[in-house]
């Protein structure tokens, strides 16, 4: 949590912290604990925010599919940070990853995604030749 306040102190920004366990996470003045979010909720805070922090996947890829930039936390002791690293790598974002326990840089709130949507768009257009190809044959 403390990179999420510092970023929002330099961008002067509100903290709003959405995680599955919310009710139990300790309460803090300046961060809204969001307790309640349903899936439409959920893509919305993205969608809407300025800055993300996340550790998770869904916000690693909301946070670029919006271009939204952000900062991808990997903990070394978890055993599903390959689909974010993969991901982060395959868009070209892998200077947004950041990992526990190390010095975090925050000259580097700033975040491109120019390559990452020329990227998206090769993968999308992958996606659907490649579900087309699936109907032609009857696969799907």
């Amino acid at each position: 949590m403390t990179i999420a306040l510092k970023i929002a102190q330099r961008l002067n920004l509100p903290i709003l912290s959405l995680c599955k366990r919310a009710y139990y996470n300790k309460k803090y003045n300046n961060i809204t604990n969001v307790v309640d979010a349903g899936p439409a909720e959920f893509i919305e805070l993205f969608y809407d925010a300025s800055f993300v922090v996340t550790n998770s996947f869904h916000g690693t890829v909301f946070s670029t599919n919006f271009n939204i930039p952000f900062y991808c936390i990997l903990n070394a002791e978890r055993k599903n940070n390959s689909r974010m690293i993969d991901f982060l790598q395959t868009f070209k974002l892998q200077e947004r990853i950041h990992w526990e326990g190390t010095k975090f840089n925050y000259k580097l709130l700033s975040c491109s995604f120019v390559s990452s949507n020329q990227q998206l768009e090769i993968e999308r257009a992958n996606s659907i030749r490649f579900l087309l190809d699936s109907f032609e044959k009857g696969v799907l």
